[in-house]
């Protein structure tokens, strides 16, 4: 049987509602293998345009960044049964796009362009473009429209008069649609047309469509512009290309079907697990019943091997597989679905069609007329089911909780060969030469992996993301932690992994998909997608095992250079503290190439050795060889290859392995030349930084160039640190950080000229050469459109999930890095920048406050937060540095900034300005005497107290633990300092404790300083009966920790001074915060309509309008704060003439309308009858509208007057009257 490629090409005249709705739901259409769209509908919410067909058509549309910040006016639709190794996207510009086609051996170039005419003020010449990228000879097809009228494609210009041919007029605005035409068809010839013929001669293109058809008929003025040519070589395959009424839109253009006699090889789509419809129960009873009649667990435990291990792993999978079968069943996807199209829209649909043809027939005014109605009638049909379709989408989301409104939507377009080789090419030769000549220290020890580590890995693991290769989700893990049998198994494999030092092969085994890179880039190069590895999902939970313990160890034992962490806070430190000495500051950031892919693993290993983590280098070199991956493009699965190189991005072992890796590069770029002059090194992950600060910024650049690891061509062998990438402009900046007067001066790198740049991002933020962050702050202001697109105030996702929405989603991003631009304190010039800044913030958060309430524009944005309870801006910048100075202060100290600890003079902070932290240096949460409170408030719970310390001293670990109350002390000598830690001690004094306490019935409570002890011993889930341990993160440094402490280092000389708990600290500034929004809501002179009905910010607020939906929570704060579409406000805001009611008794108030008016006496008493007596018996106004019960059926009251436009067109159904609700709010 002959398959056929089918290819749709049509001009939707930038319309959805009208066309492209209709069009793309069409089942006809939509058999198309190819679908090219000319002018398509614009989203003016994000960069992308109307795709109802994503079950079975794949959408090609660039973004703007991708074409010079434009919106592109072609795209493609391709069907998803196409195999996607058999295709390649191309864009060449917003106008011409290209699909490579492989077919049967043969390479097909289909190309669809959009030529605009004279009209166009973003006119482009495609057919020169053409002309540059279609090569001399190939299996081309082009097809567009040209807007370009020739003798040659149109058949009555072909018999013109001769004299007439070649003259050119300008088009009337009756048809705009035409290029340098007049209405007088005989004369129709453009000055371009001549060009695209002789384009379409040099490269022995045919044209396909039919002299004379007509593709524009519009209003009676016909023309043909839309165009097919294909290549000579493609004629023989050709069976038929016309104009194809049947899936007809009402454009002003006509779609143009193109058939050839083959088709590209069909794929299936992966078959997918109905995880929702999982049985667990079944899932963990076959799992209990069948994983311990492997007869081998005892050989893996007493003589363990690599293959013993294998084998183990593969019983272990093989019985998951099996119980998934058993208890998961099969989803069944549908391609076909369009909810959205009702029955009504296909009856206006078959109307339009009956009419288009009346027409046709007859070309009459009347029948035009009549067609033209229905048109726009179907059009305002169609937008209307499509709006409730999206609404009835957000609404189904909500339902199912707010992750799904923020569904990532990552996809790749290039194929697995390219991507192949880009993702894992030859790493370049590492010099290991030093290696031999260093000297190993001795290496940190780790006890076994307990089932609480497992337990918690697996519960910390999200339970639906995307799984390896063998598809089994961490959901089916989290099932079988309640099958005991299970947990113990997995522990045992794991322990006999690390031990022989050998991965199982199930777990070296990934799939590889590959995502865009952020910001603007060119995605035809393969170098702008990020490979990400989907390993198994059981492998992956030993992974995050030891990336916990190697980052205690890192952080524990100061591995790291101090630099390597808190990069952000230490470089604005660094700046700072050289402008209040006068210095001049220069900052190269630098892009390590490849970063994960060109690992060296001999290199990693060493790094390990050196930071004393030896005890998982066998391990992580079983773990890094052998790996082999497939690459996934669209459901496809490339043939599995091996993987020799580099880290497996998306391992929790990628990002610590690398900072380990990367060590190196930041210790060597530390200078401190004798003659004045410092550089210091900054680095997270593979992003790198080097500071220079010196008296001038010729000595910064000399500072630079000797830090440069390529400083010269003649090194013939590469360094032992990571290579730096000079070729990615936007990888590599100087950025001389200066109040006033910066040099221009350039650095030499590796034979590239880097120029200075006015702005650079570094994790994250956006600096400037003067620190005002204006660049970074402008950039978070686009981060509210997308709320526009899921809410307004008669519809979508309601108000306590839209604030959910707000604080998880827009408020991460409008402050992401509050830390760095916002300082609290430093003169007049930050003061009047803080306002500034302040002032642009509080309107966007107004802004979002309209869109989540559904309140009027002129409500005041001080009500609009205590009536939401979101912070005003201030105070949630307020609370944020507030939290973060607690953390810094809290956390390691190799991480915090040197004018924390070490204050700077007077002098230099006026110099330089105040940094964040100095501004909070002195704020802080409560200190000695709060400290002693909260230790006093347990030692006051009835119970036993018992404190437990672990110390070291004279070569040796002991521990201790003392009951002042119980009037025990026991205490315990452990190995010495060389085989044993104080980690290990803290962990032998809640052993001693907890022993001494086994046999007693009351509570206990067990004091200890140790955070990583605590972590160690806390199970989520204990039997019943099992003693607590309180977690309390601070050092009690009263008497009777002092005991505990002295028992176990005989004589300690730790001070007596109390540390407050961090908790106790942001708890403090919470409380804080909240007390001083209350005393400036309670003074503030706008909104004084809602302090009426909140005195104080309480958040007790939001539970008004729990399960209630948009349109009855928008009503209920116009009603509330008296800012809607009730005359009295209109006219005052000058919309209305007057503010009289209807009735003629008074001014058309809220409180008039709900208590008063004539006109609603019956419906009011219906309202009022059903509310509960001691609320009815008020009749007050403020009491009914801040009354749970009473503001619904104030809302049903003022929905039925009908007296507020916008809401008069919203549904009373279903979601209306239910309303829908997401758990508790943030």
């Amino acid at each position: 049987m002959i398959k056929q490629l089918q290819i749709l090409q049509y001009n939707v005249n930038r319309s959805r509602d009208v066309v492209m709705a209709q069009f793309l739901r069409d089942p006809t259409a939509l058999q198309a293998d190819i679908i090219a769209v000319q002018e398509p509908w614009k989203n003016p919410y994000s960069d992308t345009t109307h795709h109802p067909a994503f079950g079975s058509h794949q959408l090609l549309y660039p973004t703007a960044s991708d074409i010079g910040e434009q919106r592109a006016r072609v795209a493609f639709y391709i069907s998803c049964k196409i195999n996607p190794k058999t295709w390649r996207h191309t864009v060449h510009s917003a106008d011409c796009q290209e699909l490579e086609l492989h077919v049967q051996g043969r390479k097909l170039h289909i190309f669809n362009i959009y030529n605009p005419g004279p009209w166009d003020a973003n006119r482009t010449d495609t057919v020169e473009l053409l002309d540059r990228v279609v090569a001399p000879r190939g299996d081309h097809i082009i097809l567009g429209d040209f807007n370009l009228h020739h003798p040659a494609w149109s058949e009555r210009d072909a018999h013109a008069d001769p004299d007439q041919t070649g003259q050119t007029t300008t088009a009337t605005d009756a048809d705009a649609d035409t290029d340098d035409t007049s209405r007088d068809r005989r004369t129709r010839t453009d000055r371009k047309a001549p060009e695209l013929l002789e384009f379409t001669d040099s490269r022995l293109l045919d044209l396909w469509l039919e002299p004379g058809t007509v593709t524009r008929d519009w209003n009676n003025h016909r023309s043909t512009i839309d165009l097919a040519f294909g290549a000579q070589s493609l004629t023989d395959q050709l069976i038929v290309c016309e104009v194809a009424p049947q899936v007809h839109a009402d454009s002003d253009h006509l779609p143009i079907h193109t058939i050839l006699d083959f088709s590209p090889q069909a794929c299936q789509p992966p078959k997918r697990r109905n995880w929702k419809a999982m049985d667990a129960a079944k899932l963990r009873k076959f799992v209990a019943d069948n994983l311990n009649i492997y007869s081998h667990w005892d050989t893996l435990k007493t003589a363990p091997s690599p293959a013993a291990n294998d084998n183990a792993a593969d019983f272990l999978i093989e019985v998951v597989q099996r119980a998934i079968q058993h208890a998961v069943p099969w989803a069944r996807p549908s391609a076909w679905t369009n909810p959205n199209f009702t029955p009504e829209c296909r009856d206006a649909v078959r109307m339009t069609r009956i009419l288009r043809r009346v027409y046709t027939l007859t070309h009459s005014a009347e029948d035009w007329a009549a067609y033209v109605k229905a048109r726009n009638q179907k059009g305002r049909i169609i937008s209307k089911s499509l709006r409730r379709g999206f609404r009835r989408w957000v609404a189904e989301a909500v339902d199912q909780g707010t992750h799904r409104i923020w569904r990532p939507a990552d996809t790749t377009e290039t194929k697995a060969e390219v991507l192949r080789e880009a993702f894992f090419p030859e790493p370049p030769p590492a010099d290991l030469s030093d290696i031999e000549r260093r000297s190993q220290p001795a290496q940190i020890d780790f006890p076994d992996i307990t089932k609480q580590e497992v337990a918690k890995a697996i519960r910390k693991a999200p339970p639906d993301k995307a799984p390896g290769p063998d598809t089994v989700p961490n959901k089916v893990w989290h099932e079988l932690l309640n099958v005991p049998i299970f947990l113990d198994r997995i522990t045992q494999l794991f322990n006999s992994s690390i031990k022989i030092g050998h991965n199982p092969r199930h777990f070296q085994v990934s799939t590889t998909v590959a995502l865009r890179k952020a910001a603007p880039r060119d995605y035809r190069l393969p170098k702008s997608y990020r490979p990400v590895a989907l390993l198994n999902t059981l492998g992956k939970i030993l992974e995050s095992i030891i990336a916990t313990r190697i980052a205690w160890a890192l952080e524990e034992h100061g591995l790291l250079p101090k630099t390597h962490l808190g990069a952000g806070k230490l470089i604005l430190d660094y700046i700072y503290r050289a402008w209040g000495r006068g210095k001049k500051v220069s900052m190269v950031l630098l892009d390590v190439s490849g970063a994960f892919d060109n690992v060296s693993h001999d290199r990693l290993l060493f790094n390990l050795r050196q930071l004393k983590l030896g005890y998982f280098t066998d391990w992580l070199q079983s773990f890094l060889t052998n790996r082999s991956t497939r690459i996934s493009l669209a459901g496809e699965l490339s043939a599995e290859f091996s993987t020799p190189t580099g880290i497996p991005q998306g391992s929790p072992l990628s990002p610590i392995l690398y900072l380990i890796y990367n060590t190196p590069l930041i210790r060597d770029l530390f200078v401190q030349r004798p003659q004045g002059g410092s550089t210091e090194a900054y680095g997270w992950i593979d992003d790198a930084c080097v500071l220079a600060a010196s008296d001038s910024y010729a000595e910064n650049f000399g500072l630079i160039h000797f830090t440069n690891p390529r400083k010269t061509e003649a090194e013939a062998t590469p360094p032992p640190s990571p290579g730096l990438s000079p070729d990615d402009p936007e990888s590599i900046w100087e950025v001389p950080l200066r109040p006033t007067g910066h040099d221009q001066m350039e650095v030499l790198y590796a034979d590239t000229i880097i120029k200075p740049t006015e702005t650079a991002k570094y994790i994250g933020i956006w600096l400037d050469k003067t620190l005002s962050f204006a660049t970074h702050r402008a950039k978070a202001h686009g981060t509210l459109t997308a709320l526009r697109g899921i809410a307004g105030s008669t519809w979508g996702v309601p108000l306590r999930a839209m604030r959910r929405i707000y604080q998880a989603v827009v408020i991460p991003q409008l402050f992401h890095g509050a830390t760095a631009w916002y300082s609290p304190r430093g003169g007049q010039v930050i003061a009047s920048t803080n306002q500034k800044l302040l002032a642009e913030f509080t309107q966007v958060q107004k802004q979002a406050a309209l869109l989540i309430s559904g309140a009027f524009e002129g409500t005041a944005a001080a009500a609009l937060n205590v009536e939401l309870y979101i912070l005003p801006v201030h105070l949630q910048l307020q609370q944020i540095i507030e939290e973060t100075a607690v953390r810094i202060r809290t956390g390691p100290e190799l991480a915090c900034p040197e004018s924390v600890l070490k204050p700077r003079s007077a002098r230099e902070r006026r110099r330089s300005g105040w940094t964040p932290m100095e501004a909070l240096s002195r704020k802080g949460g409560p200190f000695h005497e709060a400290a002693l409170n909260y230790h006093k408030e347990y030692c006051a719970r009835q119970g036993i107290t018992v404190y437990t310390d672990g110390s070291g001293l004279n070569g040796r670990i002991r521990a201790s633990a003392v009951s002042i109350s119980q009037e025990w002390m026991r205490s315990r000598t452990l190995e010495t300092e060389e085989e044993s830690t104080v980690y290990a001690g803290e962990l032998t004094g809640i052993q001693i404790a907890l022993h001494k306490l086994r046999k007693k019935q009351t509570p206990a409570t067990v004091f200890m300083d140790s955070q990583a002890a605590i972590q160690a011993v806390y199970s989520p889930q204990r039997p019943s009966g099992q003693y607590i341990l309180e977690q309390i993160y601070y050092i009690v440094r009263r008497y009777e920790n002092k005991m505990a402490d002295k028992t176990a280092r005989e004589g300690t000389q730790k001070t007596g001074e109390a540390i407050c708990l961090a908790a106790a600290a942001k708890r403090k500034i919470h409380h804080g915060i909240k007390d001083r929004w209350a005393r400036e809501w309670k003074t503030e002179k706008t909104g004084r309509t809602t302090h009426k009905l909140i005195e104080i910010p309480n958040k007790k607020i939001l539970d008004l309008y729990k399960g209630l939906s948009k349109p009855h929570t928008s009503i209920i704060i116009q009603m509330r704060t008296q800012r809607n579409g009730l005359k009295h406000f209109l006219f005052k805001i000058k919309v209305s003439d007057s503010d009289q009611c209807s009735c003629g008794q008074g001014s058309q108030t809220s409180r008039h309308i709900l208590l008063q008016c004539p006109l609603f006496i019956e419906s009011r008493k219906v309202i009022l009858d059903k509310l509960e007596p001691k609320v009815r018996g008020k009749m007050d106004y403020n009491g009914i509208i801040s009354h749970p019960q009473a503001m619904r059926y104030v809302a049903e009251f003022i929905y039925q007057t009908g007296l507020l436009g916008q809401f008069r067109d919203v549904e009373q159904t279903g979601h209306y009257e239910r309303g829908t609700d997401v758990g508790d709010d943030a």
